[in-house]
């Protein structure tokens, strides 16, 4: 229930008793408490009502509220919300004042609905009120979590996320389309933290139970901040009949008993998760140590934060920022040729490369500037009296900071509401001013991860894509609900592939990494292995025979229907015999006759020119020199088969994940591989399957047969 629905459902048969009520409240309040009450507090809307106080002003968007309310009443106001006192600061320099002076004063949270069953009863580091329990939490989070090595540790999930990403759409991307941005970046997210955390994906996996933890988060985002009536007064806390809470407290079951499984898994190891290197393997071999501190209920909370402040903020920040890019073409030309100019077009952008793209890194802040993830940062509560801006501030006062009005303040800033990267340039004044993560000690300890997120993706796909509106008009920048301030409408644009996506496989051997072309060495013997067992076994090859016979049946049958003698062309035959047995035993689909779609079409003719260009009769092979004789044409046509190849591949794997298509996918190589990266992502990624598919379906045997 929102404060505006909570107000009109007071009756008027209620509010007597209720105003009696609030007045007999306040004859019992103590006379230290009233003295204080009665010291300078900052300016006030006139329009309290008993019980509620201003609960009736606190209107959608809430940062938009209050920064009207500072219009008239200036950078400082305090609300009587209930039987709470608030006080909205809209100052930077107020802002400073609160968590420099008044840090300490300003360090714990308020005790809200949400953070009791959510936050393991005020447990968890971003609801835990300050004291030891806390700072314990913070060191965990500093050393163990967030520290840059072990973010260095798992950039590889990263860089595996971001280019699972950029290759989805440049399998489609070969043309212009449009693309829905939004879902795209909130599944890159996720399971960027969830594989960083636990070790797998929970997107496209098809598990129920992931499913139902996405939709928990969701509701858990559209539930948090202070906007509930009920943690104002315990009155309006019924008003709903206690709905509130025990929608909350059920998702808090639900979440408890997702995270408490997940931690089991880890523990038996009966998913054969990548345990190797995550977050929550980490904390259970400190669990192993200091049991006495490292409980479950503990373990569960650091998760949840993790899982809560680094998915959604990110995915909301990199959509506001493509769509600031898509309405400033000339900012997104800059990018791009910063990038060009610092990467080129040999290899991907990659997170360390982020440091050396200023013109980037601006555009990120500037993006935060005007659409933080979080408006109004996190709630605090100050733990005794203290004086902000010459007001007296009573403890137990809850403090509410407008990031959202500060980044816009035309005290502060040039033209605040102009999308301008360049006020940052050479070591711009501005850019202490911006507070997206807070301030303080208090501050969110997640902001080194969620830039290199945002700063590696945002650089991925400026490099390898041209981005246009997908309309003539500007992409609508109206914010939605929730306390992240999401785009109201998803963002969708058009993408076109660059020439750099065709060497994201260098070139059709994935860089040399492919069975028949890796270097002979451990990797090599790992590929042969799986060869062995996985796929060429008598076992394997056992088991794909009704294939084999259904498609040379198919061939004698197509021959029998000449009752006469004929003249047969053999050639095109086994051409379509051969691909067709290999594709279904890889990937479950016939790709000849009743799969002959586009797609298919293309993938066949790549397949004929690489054949028609493999061996070594390349003179750019043999001599460097040689190499540019022809401008470096051969290099390049082959970079780009390589790009269309990659691109069939990887839809060929995202179909079978999402089994989006009708596949006979019971009994495929492909799905056996699938099956594989789950028990050892680490090794199993999907280059590493494109290339044994690739080998795997021995996609030019079609020649020997010829012969």
């Amino acid at each position: 229930m929102d404060l505006q629905s909570a107000f009109q459902n007071i009756s008027g048969y209620l509010f007597l008793p209720l105003f009696f009520l609030y007045l007999a409240h306040l004859t019992l309040k103590s006379t230290t408490t009233a003295r204080r009450l009665r010291r300078k507090l900052p300016p006030s809307p006139p329009s309290a009502i008993p019980i509620l106080g201003h609960v009736s002003l606190l209107k959608p968007p809430i940062h938009r509220t209050f920064h009207a309310l500072a219009q008239d009443h200036g950078p400082i106001f305090s609300l009587r919300l209930g039987s709470r006192l608030a006080v909205v600061v809209s100052s930077a320099s107020l802002a400073e004042e609160c968590f420099t002076k008044n840090d300490v004063v300003f360090a714990n949270r308020p005790e809200l609905i949400m953070s009791k069953h959510i936050g393991y009863n005020y447990t968890t580091m971003t609801q835990a009120p300050y004291g030891d329990h806390w700072r314990n939490l913070r060191r965990i989070g500093a050393v163990e979590i967030f520290s840059a090595h072990r973010l260095n540790a798992l950039l590889p999930i990263r860089r595996e996320e971001v280019h699972r990403l950029a290759s989805r759409l440049a399998a489609a991307g070969s043309f212009p389309r449009v693309v829905e941005l939004k879902s795209a970046f909130h599944e890159l997210t996720f399971d960027t933290m969830m594989r960083m955390v636990a070790g797998k994906r929970f997107y496209g996996d098809g598990d129920e139970q992931a499913r139902d933890f996405r939709e928990v988060i969701k509701e858990v985002v559209s539930r948090s901040g202070a906007t509930n009536p009920g943690d104002f007064s315990p009155v309006l806390r019924w008003l709903d009949g206690g709905k509130f809470e025990k929608t909350v407290a059920g998702l808090a079951r639900r979440t408890d008993s997702f995270l408490q499984k997940l931690i089991e898994e880890h523990r038996s190891k009966k998913e054969g998760l990548d345990s190797a290197n995550t977050m929550l393997d980490h904390l259970l071999k400190l669990q192993e140590s200091e049991p006495e501190y490292y409980s479950d209920k503990i373990i569960k909370g650091l998760v949840l934060v993790m899982l809560l402040a680094g998915s959604d903020t990110s995915a909301v920040t990199l959509e506001w920022a493509m769509a600031n890019l898509l309405n400033h073409p000339d900012i997104l030309v800059k990018a791009r040729e910063e990038l060009d100019k610092q990467i080129g077009e040999e290899r991907l952008v990659d997170e360390a490369d982020i440091s050396n793209l200023p013109y980037l890194r601006n555009i990120i802040s500037e993006t935060l500037r005007l659409y933080p993830a979080a408006p109004l940062l996190v709630p605090h509560v100050s733990s005794e009296d203290c004086v902000v801006g010459g007001y007296h501030l009573p403890r137990d006062t809850m403090l509410l900071v407008n990031a959202w009005a500060i980044h816009r303040d035309p005290n502060l800033w040039d033209d605040p509401t102009s999308f301008r990267p360049e006020r940052y340039e050479n070591g711009g004044k501005e850019s202490y001013k911006l507070i997206p993560f807070g301030l303080g000690r208090r501050s969110c300890p997640g902001a080194g991860l969620a830039q290199r997120v945002v700063g590696f993706t945002l650089g991925t796909l400026i490099q390898c894509f041209e981005w246009e509106r997908s309309g003539v008009e500007e992409v609508d920048m109206n914010e939605g609900k929730g306390i992240t301030m999401p785009k109201e409408k998803p963002l969708e644009a058009i993408c076109i592939n660059r020439p750099i996506v065709h060497n994201m496989g260098k070139h059709i051997g994935y860089n040399y990494t492919t069975m028949t072309q890796a270097p002979y060495g451990d990797h090599w013997r790992n590929l042969r292995r799986i060869g062995a067992v996985e796929i060429f076994s008598a076992h394997r090859l056992n088991a794909f025979l009704p294939i084999r016979r259904e498609e040379v049946r198919r061939l004698a049958s197509k021959l029998a229907h000449g009752s006469h003698r004929r003249v047969v062309e053999l050639k095109s035959a086994f051409h379509e015999l051969t691909f067709d047995t290999m594709m279904r035993m890889v990937a479950g689909e016939r790709f000849y006759g009743d799969g002959d779609d586009r797609g298919s079409r293309e993938f066949r003719e790549v397949i004929k020119e690489v054949a028609a260009r493999g061996g070594a009769t390349n003179p750019g092979d043999f001599v460097p020199v040689m190499r540019w004789i022809d401008g470096g044409k051969f290099e390049k046509t082959v970079a780009e088969l390589a790009g269309r190849m990659d691109s069939f591949l990887q839809k060929l794997i995202e179909e079978h994940r999402s089994k989006t298509k009708r596949l006979d996918s019971a009994n495929t190589m492909l799905d056996h591989l699938l099956k594989l990266q789950e028990s050892a992502p680490e090794y199993y990624s999907d280059k590493i399957i494109k290339g044994l598919i690739l080998v795997s379906g021995n996609l030019t045997n079609h020649h020997f047969i010829n012969v």
